[in-house]
């Protein structure tokens, strides 16, 4: 069975200023255009035989499926902002100083809420094994909190997952103690 997932593979937290606005504008107007597409195209005969002769069933989900398709394109525009931070995979990629920085999510100790001077404030910094921080991206930025949410659940399923094979390797019969 084909699995196609509703959610992107890419999860973006995009600030507030004038990229964001101009990539939503352009996101829109690609909206506007496939919900056109998608009610005044001829339907071949074959899909609505199978929607049972109801045309408006193959156009709902043709409606549907582009909907789903401009989410996607839009997570991956937006990805592309300069101060955009993602998760894709068991990678964060986040702005420096020098450009963006990348790191793998087995590389974290933990991820916290620090206070920054403004215009920040709040930020969700990550702390790495080795004790040094990364700024990840404000929480007021739009898709922030969920950014922090799934690299904090990801963490935690690490360290889980760390934590057992170390307790493997301690009550194993073949280790040396």
């Amino acid at each position: 069975m084909l699995f196609v997932p509703l959610r992107p593979p890419i999860l973006v937290a995009r600030p507030r200023d004038w990229t964001a606005v101009a990539t939503w504008i352009l996101l829109a107007g690609l909206t506007i255009v496939f919900v056109v597409i998608a009610l005044l195209v001829r339907l071949p005969d074959a899909w609505i035989s199978l929607a049972g002769g109801y045309p408006w069933i193959v156009r709902v989900v043709l409606l549907l499926v582009s909907l789903l398709i401009v989410r996607w394109l839009g997570d991956l525009a937006y990805s592309r902002l300069p101060r955009a931070s993602f998760l894709i995979g068991r990678t964060l990629v986040f702005p420096e100083q020098a450009g963006r920085r990348s790191i793998k999510l087995d590389d974290i100790k933990r991820i916290v809420v620090a206070l920054r001077p403004a215009p920040a404030y709040e930020v969700f910094v990550a702390v790495m094994y080795d004790e040094t921080t990364h700024l990840i991206c404000a929480t007021h930025q739009v898709g922030g909190p969920a950014l922090y949410a799934a690299v904090a659940r990801r963490v935690a399923r690490v360290q889980r997952v760390q934590a057992r094979q170390a307790a493997k390797r301690r009550h194993s019969p073949n280790s040396a103690t």
